[in-house]
């Protein structure tokens, strides 16, 4: 019962931390976009817009981010048009249609590609991998996973470099939740690891993983059944 209460209060907690920031944010935003002058950052507010409502409002994440498509097309700007193409595939994201989202990832993917854009396909190879892998549930398609990674580890993008390594820790979870193969389990704990240990060395915007990260710890060792560690990392979590 206490650890119940525990979690009430930290997401009630959350919420009330967030919502204020949100609306911060989004007024910010606005007033931004109304003073743009030139077309790019007309484009970047929107998307940045779109951002902002893809987990509350899919409708005005979805429109914010087409009027930057929109835009984008009209003069041309190619990486606008990328930003605009993930905010629309994201948007689905949130919206659990992630048909529709890797579509959109595909699109972005494709002109990461015929610029030779390695940040942007970093990005794309992420977005694509994750639903493919960890979504789906097709594991032969890993290797979108793994180039993200050397091309985020080529960049030293912390955290590029923590959220690949944290989904691999998912990747090699799931096998060892239906294999419960010692390798499977290690292979997970030692991808969380560097995921923590790279968020260490991040600003405060990336160490704000740490709960998520140590929750995923947490929940390894509970399938392990060792629930001393799945409750130390679940608390550390909290």
């Amino acid at each position: 019962m206490k650890v119940i209460v525990l979690y009430i209060f930290f997401f009630f907690g959350l919420y009330n931390l967030a919502f204020p920031q949100y609306n911060k944010e989004k007024q910010f935003a606005l007033e931004k976009l109304a003073n743009c002058k030139e077309d790019s950052c007309k484009i970047y507010y929107l998307n940045r817009l779109s951002t902002l409502n893809y987990g509350n409002d899919f409708k005005a994440a979805y429109d914010y981010a087409s009027q930057a498509l929109e835009l984008s097309v009209r003069v041309n700007y190619l990486k606008g048009k990328v930003n605009s193409l993930n905010s629309i595939g994201s948007s689905y994201w949130y919206n659990n249609n992630f048909i529709q989202a890797l579509t959109y990832y595909y699109k972005a993917y494709k002109i990461n590609d015929s610029i030779n854009d390695k940040r942007g396909l970093a990005e794309s190879l992420y977005n694509i991998g994750w639903i493919k892998v960890m979504q789906q549930k097709n594991h032969k398609e890993v290797s979108y996973l793994y180039r993200s990674l050397q091309l985020y580890e080529e960049f030293n993008d912390l955290n590029g470099k923590s959220s690949l390594y944290h989904t691999h820790g998912q990747y090699y979870s799931e096998y060892y939740l239906y294999g419960r193969e010692k390798k499977y389990f290690d292979s997970a704990y030692l991808y969380y690891d560097k995921a923590i240990k790279c968020i260490k060395k991040g600003d405060d915007r990336i160490r704000r993983q740490y709960p998520k990260y140590y929750g995923s710890l947490g929940d390894l060792f509970a399938l392990s059944g060792d629930f001393n560690s799945a409750i130390f990392y679940k608390q550390k979590s909290i």
